[in-house]
């Protein structure tokens, strides 16, 4: 279910500082992404660029020292966040599906920090439709079936962070 990005404190820093974060993104290089670990759940292209994964996380050795060097204020902002799990610029290009799905494992809630969202992406959690803003966030349960889809000639980039729920008294 979505949940309300103001209950979490640490959004108003990720939504404050989104322009350095993007920033950050920009200086990316195509070879620091690689495909969504769960390669069977999606269409198209889904690629990640990990900043923070604990060491039992499927991405934990894919987080790169270099990438971690240039961008220093997407680390510092991730890794703040209580009970962080995982972090990674989330790049789903143009015309791609991500399928229906509940997040195995743990239960996580996830943030999506809106950084390049172009007309056509949405996201449906339940059998709610929203979209994303840049600059804003939104806070769901990744156990609560969701899906996303980018319908427009680009691509769309979220800021994902992983995080425990009792870390915040839920």
């Amino acid at each position: 279910m979505l949940q309300d990005p103001r209950r979490f404190a640490f959004t108003a820093s990720l939504e404050a500082a989104w322009r350095d974060v993007r920033r950050e993104l920009d200086g990316l290089h195509e070879e620091d992404f690689f495909p969504w670990y769960e390669r069977g759940g999606y269409s198209g292209d889904w690629k990640i660029c990990g900043v923070f994964a604990e060491a039992d996380h499927p991405e934990g050795g894919r987080v790169s020292a270099d990438v971690l060097r240039r961008c220093p204020r997407t680390m510092s902002l991730v890794s703040a966040v209580p009970g962080v799990n995982f972090g990674a610029f989330s790049l789903m290009g143009p015309r791609a599906i991500i399928h229906p799905h509940r997040d195995g494992g743990p239960r996580m809630f996830r943030c999506h920090l809106g950084l390049r969202v172009p007309d056509g992406c949405r996201f449906r959690m339940g059998e709610r439709d929203v979209g994303w803003e840049e600059g804003r966030c939104l806070v769901f349960d990744g156990t609560t079936q969701h899906a996303a889809w980018n319908h427009s000639d680009e691509p769309r980039v979220v800021l994902i962070v992983d995080f425990r729920p009792e870390a915040h008294g839920l």
